[in-house]
């Protein structure tokens, strides 16, 4: 909760707090349990009340307004007045002063920018449709693992839940796979801080649940051999705009949202780029298109707005699945799927000309993303590598006999 006084809020002892964290330090009156103080790095002060509901493990926080707004006599006469209420095992804020799960992160996911909303924030809240849409026959649920979790919690009030909640669901998330608890414990402990930070809880019960470690990063990148068989496959398979789709993946090291959401009017190909407007970082950013990947797009028809074109030339497609794993059948490549080709990409670029103009190329915010995630060094590559440098020094040769 952060620092707590020891002498009870007198005018003088207040205005002795000069300023507080960026998130608000607390102060705890001595001789009003429950009567706090929230100071902030700007040197706002904001009082507020807070109990426990008897019998329950329901907590409740009020703000009662600003200093400067309100006086310590008034602020401290409302926060008496209910923790009064309180104390005889009444409940005099109410469940309307602090919302229940399934209004708060429901009111906090719409608070989101567009992409979260697109991506895994929905299926992680359980807000997902319970029906595939994108599947024409036979459609299946979707993610009842996140939407059991938003059915049990939905009615309960935020401020009732304890770390065991979230132990709780350990098992079952962590029978999907050992990153799975890790990103929905931040996406849920996200909504509690942004709760806190609202000042309609005072902490947060998710901070003390430890997320499990994620998985070693994959480290499959294909060989030259193996991206040789790649093109001969692809370039013979069926559908050419999936065949794009591989070759981009291939030639660009462009993700694969990237590929599918790439339009005709994107690319110069005289010039050798795209403009891509929507990236992972929010920011336009150039993908470079090689001569040989110019020149397939090139003998591409136009059939619609995208690159990789599907049914409808309007819409983007949704994936190249089907066509990628008849690709790699044919390539008869084996625990390779289209992220590789990135990974490939960047190791290749990393080695022949940098860090910094991989990072640049992959349009990683950071040179620690690019390291980690993508750059895989071969064991034959680092073995030339230190042959290659043994060479640079003085040796003398040995004798022969």
């Amino acid at each position: 909760m952060g620092k707590r006084s020891a002498k009870s809020f007198t005018e003088r002892f207040i205005a002795s707090i000069k300023t507080g964290a960026a998130k608000g330090t607390w102060f705890a009156d001595r001789d009003l349990p429950g009567f706090v103080l929230r100071a902030y790095e700007d040197g706002s002060k904001h009082f507020a009340v807070r109990y426990r509901v008897k019998g329950t493990r329901i907590r409740r926080i009020k703000s009662l307004g600003t200093l400067g707004t309100v006086t310590l006599t008034e602020a401290r006469a409302k926060a008496r007045e209910i923790l009064s209420a309180a104390s005889l095992g009444g409940d005099p804020l109410g469940r309307d002063v602090v919302p229940t799960w399934g209004v708060w992160s429901e009111r906090w996911y719409g608070r989101l920018d567009g992409k979260a909303k697109e991506s895994f924030h929905a299926r992680l809240l359980g807000l997902s449709p319970v029906m595939n849409r994108a599947a024409k026959v036979n459609p299946v649920e979707t993610d009842p693992t996140f939407r059991g979790i938003r059915a049990k919690w939905f009615n309960r009030p935020l401020d009732s839940f304890v770390p065991e909640d979230f132990e709780a669901e350990r098992a079952a998330l962590r029978a999907k796979g050992k990153a799975v608890f890790t990103r929905w414990r931040a996406v849920v402990h996200a909504a509690f801080e942004a709760a806190v930070t609202s000042e309609i809880i005072d902490r947060n019960p998710v901070a003390k649940v430890k997320g499990d470690r994620e998985p070693a990063p994959r480290t499959r990148v294909l060989t030259t051999e193996e991206q040789g068989r790649l093109v001969t496959a692809t370039l013979a398979d069926a559908d050419p705009y999936a065949a794009a789709g591989v070759l981009i993946a291939l030639f660009s090291g462009a993700r694969r949202g990237e590929i599918l959401a790439l339009q005709w009017s994107h690319l110069d190909l005289e010039a050798g780029t795209a403009v891509l407007p929507d990236t992972k970082g929010d920011v336009p950013a150039v993908l470079y298109i090689p001569p040989p990947l110019a020149e397939y797009l090139k003998s591409l028809p136009k059939d619609g707005l995208f690159v990789v074109a599907g049914r409808d030339p309007k819409k983007p497609r949704s994936d190249i699945k089907r066509a990628w794993e008849r690709i790699t059948r044919a390539a008869d490549l084996v625990g390779v799927g289209l992220h590789s080709l990135r990974r490939t990409f960047t190791t290749e670029l990393t080695r022949t000309a940098g860090l910094k103009v991989s990072q640049d190329a992959t349009r990683h915010q950071s040179e620690t993303t690019t390291l980690r995630h993508y750059v895989h060094e071969s064991k034959e590559a680092t073995r030339d590598a230190i042959n290659v440098r043994a060479n640079l020094i003085p040796f003398p040769a040995a004798k022969t006999a």
